[in-house]
Order: C-alpha cells, then sequence, then structure tokens
C-alpha cells in the first residue's frame, strides 16, 4: 500500500512538473510573440511616416504642399556713403577731413581715398562738412530714413562740391588792393567775373575782434548748381545735368556766388565789386528785357541766425553788363533776381522701380529718375533761361547704382524710390506769363532684400 501511495505521488509530482514545464514554455512563446508585435507596429509607423515624407516631398515639387517652413532671413547691408567732387570738374577729390555730426554725436574722419563709407547709419539728420587745402569747406544735411523692416537693406549716397580757393593776396592798411575773381581758378585763362578793389588805409577787423595791419584775401568764384553741372549734347541737342536747386532766402534762384575770405572779415571804407552780368542773360534777349531783369539783381548774404542782408546794384555800367556792389565784410555772397523767386509748393515719392536676380544669382544696375525740361518747349520757352541762365535743355536726373554679390540659395530684389519736389516758379518780370512748377528728384532710398529660394523642382 505504501509503494502504492509513493507511486501515486510521483506521478502526481510529475504532472506538477510538466504543468509548469508548459506555463513557462508558453510564456516563453508570448513573450517572443509580443517582441515580435511591437518590431511590427514600429516597422508600421516608420513606413507611415516615410510614407508622409514621400509624399508631402512630392507635392511639394508639383506645386502644392501640406508643409509650410519659414525661410532664415538674412539680414541687409546699410552703409552710407560720402564722397567729395571738385565743383568745376566733378572729380574724385581723396585726403580731405570729413566732420561727420550724426543724431548721437561728433566726430572727424580723415579720408585717404574718395569715399567714405558709415556702416549701419542712424534714424535722423546728419550734417558733413568737407575740409581740403586748397579748396573752399563746404557742408551740407541729410536726413536717414531707416526701413520698416528690420532685415531690410539700405544703400545712401551723399556728395558734396568743393571749390577750389583763389590765390591769396596781401593787402596792406596803406596800399590797397585790386583782387580779381575768375570764373574758373584752375585755369589761368578763364575770363575774370569780377574784381574787388580794396581801398587804401583800410582798417580790417578780424572775426576775432583783432585789427591786424596786413590782411590775407581769398577770392573765388563759386560755381552755383547750374554753372557746375556739366553741359552734354544728346541726339543732337545741348541740355544741363542739373543737381538740387539751391534757395537762397527761402525763394530765391543764385545766379553767382562769391567766396570772399578770411570769413567775417570787416573794414572800415566799403569796398567795391564790379560784377560782370553779361552771360546771365540768353544772348537774343533784348537790351529793353535786360535793362528790365538788372532791376531785379541783388546781392544777398544768409546770416547764421537766418536774416538775409541784401545789397542793391550802386549803379550799372554804360553797356549794362556790369553790376557794381559795396560791401562791408568778406562771407559768401549770393548774387540773385529778386524777381524771380521759388515756391515750395509740395513733396511725393517717385513710382517705385524694382530690380531682381535669380537664385544664386549677383544682383547689378542703376535706378534712375529724370525730369526734363525743354527749352524750345513752346510752352516754356524760358524756363531753362530762369533756372540755369542758358538755352539749353534742363535735366534734373537721380541715380542710385546697386551692386549686391551672389549668395548661394538665396535670391535678391531691390526696391528705389525718391522724393519728388514740386517748386513753384515766379518770374515777375515776364508779364506773357504766370507761374510754372517743376519737379526735381531728391533723396533717393534703396532697399536690398533676400530670400530663401524655393524649391520649384529639377534640383532649382
Amino acid at each position: 500500500m505504501k509503494h502504492n501511495v509513493d507511486r501515486k505521488h510521483d506521478r502526481s509530482g510529475e504532472k506538477v512538473k510538466k504543468l509548469t514545464d508548459k506555463l513557462i514554455i508558453g510564456k516563453r512563446l508570448y513573450l517572443n510573440f509580443m517582441k515580435k508585435s511591437m518590431f511590427r507596429q514600429i516597422a508600421v509607423v516608420a513606413a507611415v511616416v516615410i510614407t508622409l515624407v514621400i509624399t508631402g516631398s512630392c507635392r511639394k515639387n508639383s506645386g502644392s504642399t501640406d508643409l509650410v517652413i519659414d525661410p532664415p532671413k538674412v539680414p541687409g547691408t546699410r552703409a552710407l556713403t560720402v564722397s567729395v567732387l571738385n565743383s568745376t570738374s566733378l572729380d574724385s577729390l581723396s585726403g580731405y577731413t570729413l566732420h561727420v555730426k550724426s543724431p548721437s554725436g561728433e566726430s572727424d574722419k580723415t579720408v585717404s581715398g574718395t569715399r567714405c563709407v558709415i556702416a549701419n547709419p542712424e534714424a535722423g539728420t546728419y550734417t558733413f562738412t568737407a575740409s581740403l587745402n586748397g579748396y573752399v569747406s563746404a557742408s551740407t544735411d541729410l536726413k536717414v530714413v531707416l526701413p520698416a523692416d528690420q532685415m531690410a537693406g539700405l544703400s545712401i549716397s551723399q556728395s558734396i562740391l568743393l571749390a577750389k580757393s583763389a590765390p591769396v593776396v596781401a593787402v596792406t592798411a596803406t596800399a590797397g588792393a585790386t583782387v580779381t575773381v575768375k570764373e574758373n581758378v584752375e585755369e589761368t585763362a578763364a575770363p575774370v567775373v569780377a574784381t574787388v578793389t580794396v581801398p587804401s588805409n583800410t582798417v580790417f577787423t578780424l572775426a576775432d575782434g583783432s585789427k591786424p595791419a596786413t590782411v590775407n584775401i581769398s577770392v573765388t568764384n563759386v560755381p552755383v548748381a547750374a554753372a557746375a553741372a556739366p553741359v552734354e549734347v544728346v541726339n543732337g541737342v545741348s541740355q544741363v545735368q542739373m543737381t538740387d536747386v539751391q534757395v537762397v532766402a527761402g525763394d530765391k534762384i543764385p545766379l553767382k556766388t562769391l567766396d570772399l575770405q578770411p570769413e567775417g572779415l570787416t573794414f572800415d571804407k566799403p569796398m567795391v565789386i564790379d560784377m560782370s552780368i553779361a552771360d546771365l542773360y540768353p544772348p537774343a534777349m533784348s537790351v529793353a528785357e535786360k535793362t528790365t531783369r538788372q532791376a531785379g539783381l541783388v546781392l544777398s548774404y544768409v546770416h547764421k541766425d537766418g536774416s538775409v542782408e541784401k545789397v542793391v546794384p550802386d549803379h550799372f555800367s554804360a553797356d549794362r553788363n556790369t553790376a557794381y556792389f559795396k560791401i562791408s565784410h568778406f562771407s559768401k555772397w549770393q548774387i540773385v533776381n529778386d524777381h524771380v523767386k521759388l515756391k515750395y509748393i509740395s513733396s511725393s515719392d517717385s513710382p517705385l522701380q524694382v530690380k531682381t536676380a535669380g537664385c544664386g544669382e549677383a544682383l547689378s544696375g542703376t535706378f534712375t529718375y529724370e525730369s526734363r525740361y525743354k527749352y524750345l518747349d513752346p510752352t516754356d520757352p524760358w524756363l531753362s533761361w530762369v533756372m540755369t541762365s542758358s538755352t539749353n535743355d534742363l535735366v534734373y536726373t537721380l541715380s542710385q547704382e546697386v551692386n549686391q554679390s551672389a549668395v548661394p540659395g538665396y535670391s535678391i530684389s531691390a526696391t528705389w524710390k525718391c522724393t519728388l519736389e514740386k517748386w513753384q516758379v515766379i518770374d515777375s518780370d515776364d508779364p506773357g506769363h504766370t507761374t510754372r512748377n517743376v519737379l526735381i528728384p531728391t533723396n533717393g532710398v534703396l532697399t536690398v532684400n533676400t530670400s530663401i529660394c524655393h524649391n520649384q523642382g529639377n534640383g532649382k
């Protein structure tokens, strides 16, 4: 009996062991199955993702995409370039000193080359004063307006015209002197446009209040915009390329400019300037009209406080081609026709001009706005003479060059516009006309943008 019980117990143990082994084997099979199933799931998910990517790429190449990517923006270059030119030849000058008054401070720069480049200019008004040995210093103002887009580029150019100084003449208080003023001080054969007669026994007073017995006087004719601009022949018609209108006392057109140095020199006896005015009128103008217009000639000086000092002619010569003025101090004097005035009307933007370059290509070219007035235009046959003192077509041209290097993977676009100033010309000596307007381009603004190239297929 005992053996039977032992056998039953052994069989029961074997059954339990077999059952346990089966459970262990089943668990291993289940775990293996779960691992394979997880791998399958991962593989399925990866396949779906790859499919979506390929599908999205195909859609993008076909011109439609559900995936929008904001391309990175590349900041545009911003620079302000100042050039100094000879006012007579318009050649570039070098080795000058440039005093820069910016919205945040002042500084002096010695420019060995021909250009002074100011990177990342500030918004606001700049005042530039150029000085060079042998030339009369000159200043100009420039207002900088920055683009609203902080990533947009900006390129601004400004020129300053310097007139060459005349030879210095030493004058003593006892001897007096006659100093000649040439049309172009750089040419020995240039015609004399005026003479300054210094009386003997003159007491000179410098700007600092000192009274030297001997004074060095420098006299030069500084051409105004019309005289400084070259005359070009285009399609058989001569034309004057103008710069900005120069305004004296707010509304007068300067005909000649005399820069008498040293600035601020005064004297107890008036000096006499006799000025040739034969070139102020067209050859075809009648003597009667010349005589009428000479009555409007005024020597004008604008003081630093804005007040205007005017000197009317003391007398004219018999042939009406020379005017005589008496002055009491040396300054930059402008001769104007008091009967011809300019009145500012309004300003507007010129049409926006656009230039673009393809993906990875450089962008270069010139933006230009031109405002032309024909001398022989039946509606305004006198207009160019009033503005330029000559019988040539009048052309106001403003240009801006753009030169941007290629950026791989990016396209470049440039826009340009300028301000169009409308001025009213009022000629009270011409009863046959009422008033006329001229449109003058100024203050060009260049904006350069770069953008990432869009995928258009075929690797472009």
